[in-house]
């Protein structure tokens, strides 16, 4: 892969990582708010909150797995 492309690539994946990483954040805030919220709005609201963690967790990891191939991918 040519180094201009391999670099424009992981330019693109450092900032889905950095989306990825400030979506859990205002997810982990919002959580925060939901704890207090009463119990029948929290049922609902916490599992919608705890299934975005899951996927953001699931993106995370395959971002940092490309980021990886990436980085080993020989130059041309």
């Amino acid at each position: 892969m040519k180094k201009k492309k391999r670099e424009l690539i992981l330019a693109k994946v450092h900032l889905a990582v950095s989306e990825v990483a400030d979506a859990a954040k205002d997810l982990d805030q919002l959580m925060s708010k939901i704890e207090a919220s009463p119990r029948a709005q929290k049922t609902t609201i916490t599992k919608a909150v705890q299934d975005a963690f899951a996927r953001l967790k699931v993106a995370r990891v395959a971002l940092r797995e490309v980021e990886l191939l990436l980085s080993k991918e020989p130059e041309e």
